[in-house]
Order: structure tokens, then C-alpha cells, then sequence
């Protein structure tokens, strides 16, 4: 026999044993009372199917009775401009959507597998499961829009040759396109003048892109002038400082243009030399200098008067003083005069020689004649006469 002693400890675990049981008890009525709620519900869905697959039976045996000539819904792909990747190009259509009541059966296009440059016309057909056709068209246009390329070429850069008319080889530069090139052109000029030309290539392609770039030619000039001058000049002169000389003509030859040719004599021109520099200056300022020398020189001898010959009474046997006048003398510098003479003149003749001396050490010389005689009788003196 067992004894059970009730103390409150066993009083607590009896009661919990007792919960624990009663909670287990109400689980196992609510699980089958879902089940049967269940298996209701699949009963009902059972019978609702049954009904839905008959109706569906009695509407194909109808439908089955009536054609399908209804042709199917077709939706195209938008139409599309592609730039062309070559001469011919991938193209991604996109898709085309179809709808009909039989069901689409399948959807096919004309589509190639690439494209060349123009407009395509694309034809989309939808066919349905009773054989019933629908077709649509998508463009499909390729264009060319893209400029070709080209190469850029070095400026240019020459001495003239001539003022105008300079003649420069022009190297084309290289094109490239996708397509053919169709041309490539500038616009220089046949012949080059100095300065700087800008030349302007442009390349086409078939599809009527142009592309372009500059180049600059230069035509420089760094050549002298090639001047010739007269030749050196001696001349008399006919003035001691105012000389007009008559120098001629320089002449100057050049690649470019002469601007000008100039020099730096003066007006009048004295005596002695004088260095004239000539000048010719082209359109770039290049110039090139030449001197001619210019020498006004005097080989004129002074212009001496003649004078006349002097006869004098002798008041002296040979000491007597005759009075001389100069000879008039003219030339365009100064000049001295010299005299040879005695300064006391004897009996008879005595030639007198008068010179005249310029600066420049020309001389003319004339002659005088002094006669001195004696026509005077004696003076006599005799003795007194003797008684």
C-alpha cells in the first residue's frame, strides 16, 4: 500500500499534473476539428473543379461547332534609326507582341541577319492556333551620320621665289570612312603670294558627311635685294659747293618686291669726294646697301690776264724801281699769285713771270716785259772859259 502524505508541495504538483492534462486534452479536440473543417473545404473545391471542367467541355464542344476566322492582334517594335557600323549592320529589332482567343501559335519576321546602309522595311506575322494570319511592318532605316576622319599635315613654311606667283606641292591629307571617300578637295590658290594662306581640305564620304581641317602655308622672304649702282663718277667742277651731278639710276632685282631704292647724296656736291650709299628695301625689309663714289675734283688751271709790257726811263744804271700791277685772276677757289722780278730793275730788258696757284695746286703763269732805257742826254759840264 502506498501513503500518500499531503503536504503543500504535493498539493502544487498534483495541480500542475492536472493543468497540463486538461491542456493536452483540449489540443487533440481542436486538431480534429480542423481536419474535419479540411477535408470539408477539399470536398467543396472537388465539386467546383468537377463543374468548371464540364463547363469548359460544353463551351469547347460549342466553340468547336462555330470557325475561328478572327485574325490575331500584332503589336511591332518601334520604328528605328541606327547609325550604320559598316556596310552592313546588326540591328536589334526588339519584339513584337500578338494576341488572340485561340492562342498565338508563333511570330516571325523578314528580318535579315544584317542590314546595309538604307531603309529596310521589316514584315512581322503572327499566325494563331486555328491557322488565322496578322501581319505588321517596322522600318528599320541605317543612316550615315558620322563625318569621316582626317588626318592632320603639317604647316608649311618656303622661302619665295617670286612675289606672286609662288608654286607649293600640296600633300592631300588621309581620309578614312566606314564607306567610301568620295572626294577629297581644297581650296588653294594656284600660286602663293607672301604672307601666310590658310588651305582649307575637306573630305566627303558617299553618305555627304564632310569632315575638315586647315593648313597654313607660309611664304617668307629672308633674300636681299640684288642692287647695281652707276659707276663712280669724276667730274670737273663748275662751283666750289654747289655741284649739281647727275648720278644715274640704280636698278635692284628681288624675290619679293621692291619698295624702294634710295640714297643719301646731298643737293649740291662740293669739292672732293663724297661717298654716296644707295639703299633698295623689299616688301619683307630686307635691303641691301651699295656706295658709289662721287669725286669733284679741280684740274682747271686759274684764268690769268695778260699784261702789258712796261718801258720806263732809266733814272738809274741798274737800280730803278718800276711799279708793278697784278694780273687779274679768276677760279672757283682761292688762289695766291706769285711774281718773279727784281726788286730794283737794270738798263734794258728784264722778264717779269706772274704765276697763279689755286688750292688744288693748279697754276697758270704769264709773262711781262720791263724795258728800261735811257734816252736822256748827258748833262755836260765844261770849264769856264780862260781869259
Amino acid at each position: 500500500m502506498i501513503q500518500k502524505f499531503e503536504t503543500p508541495i504535493v498539493a502544487q504538483i498534483e495541480q500542475a499534473l492536472a493543468d497540463e492534462q486538461f491542456k493536452k486534452l483540449q489540443e487533440l479536440a481542436y486538431a480534429e476539428a480542423t481536419a474535419a473543417a479540411e477535408a470539408e473545404v477539399a470536398s467543396e473545391a472537388m465539386a467546383a473543379a468537377e463543374a468548371e471542367a464540364a463547363a469548359e467541355a460544353t463551351a469547347a464542344v460549342e466553340a468547336a461547332a462555330i470557325p475561328d476566322t478572327t485574325k490575331p492582334i500584332i503589336s511591332t517594335p518601334p520604328d528605328l534609326v541606327i547609325e550604320a557600323t559598316g556596310s552592313l549592320t546588326s540591328v536589334d529589332l526588339g519584339e513584337a507582341i500578338a494576341m488572340d482567343e485561340s492562342g498565338i501559335q508563333l511570330i516571325i519576321n523578314n528580318s535579315p541577319t544584317l542590314f546595309p546602309l538604307g531603309s529596310s522595311t521589316i514584315i512581322w506575322t503572327s499566325i494563331d492556333n486555328n491557322g488565322n494570319s496578322a501581319y505588321a511592318t517596322q522600318q528599320v532605316d541605317v543612316v550615315d551620320t558620322t563625318p569621316p576622319t582626317i588626318s592632320l599635315i603639317p604647316d608649311i613654311t618656303m622661302e619665295s621665289v617670286v612675289p606672286y606667283d609662288n608654286i607649293v606641292e600640296l600633300q592631300a591629307p588621309i581620309a578614312d570612312d566606314i564607306f567610301d571617300i568620295v572626294s577629297v578637295t581644297n581650296d588653294a590658290p594656284e600660286f602663293f603670294s607672301l604672307g601666310e594662306t590658310t588651305v582649307t581640305w575637306i573630305a566627303i564620304d558617299v553618305g555627304g558627311n564632310t569632315a575638315s581641317i586647315e593648313q597654313k602655308v607660309t611664304i617668307f622672304d629672308t633674300t636681299f635685294p640684288i642692287l647695281e649702282i652707276p659707276e663712280d663718277i669724276v667730274i670737273e667742277p663748275t662751283s666750289l659747293d654747289q655741284n649739281e651731278i647727275n648720278l644715274g639710276e640704280a636698278t635692284a632685282t628681288d624675290n619679293g618686291e621692291i619698295t624702294s631704292i634710295t640714297n643719301d647724296a646731298p643737293e649740291f656736291f662740293s669739292l672732293g669726294e663724297t661717298t654716296v650709299t644707295w639703299t633698295a628695301i623689299d616688301s619683307s625689309n630686307n635691303f641691301s646697301s651699295l656706295t658709289q663714289l662721287v669725286s669733284v675734283i679741280d684740274t682747271t688751271a686759274p684764268e690769268i690776264s695778260s699784261l702789258e709790257d712796261i718801258t720806263l726811263e732809266a733814272t738809274s744804271v741798274d737800280a730803278n724801281i718800276v711799279n708793278l700791277d697784278s694780273p687779274t685772276v679768276s677760279d672757283i677757289q682761292d688762289f695766291t699769285i706769285y711774281v718773279i722780278a727784281p726788286d730794283v730793275f737794270p738798263v734794258g730788258e728784264t722778264i717779269v713771270t706772274w704765276t697763279a696757284v689755286d688750292t688744288s695746286d693748279n697754276s697758270a703763269s704769264v709773262t711781262q716785259t720791263v724795258t728800261i732805257v735811257d734816252t736822256t742826254k748827258p748833262g755836260l759840264s765844261i770849264p769856264q772859259d780862260q781869259l
